[in-house]
């Protein structure tokens, strides 16, 4: 998908919902299968505490895991968001 067609789909979007699909369908023509948009900073309207995101596709089980272990403090991942704005 080109990047003026994503933005064009996703500037159509009725709800967050479709804007997700499009970006699932943008991010599984690269080959990735699971995706993840994070707040990695506190916000009252999000529960970070027990979600350490904010839409993903990732499993139920796998994310109670990760909450479980507190991987977000030594997630590589993070630590590079943290450090470097911008996407990645």
């Amino acid at each position: 998908m080109r990047i003026s067609d994503f933005i064009e789909a996703t500037n159509a979007a009725q709800t967050t919902d479709e804007v997700f699909l499009l970006y699932e369908k943008a991010v599984t023509s690269f080959g990735f299968d699971r995706i993840m948009y994070s707040a990695l900073t506190h916000h009252p309207i999000h529960d970070c505490a027990t979600s350490p995101s904010i839409v993903r596709n990732y499993p139920d089980d796998w994310i109670n895991h990760y909450v479980e272990q507190g991987y977000s403090h030594t997630d590589p991942v993070r630590k590079h968001g943290i450090l470097f704005r911008g996407p990645f």
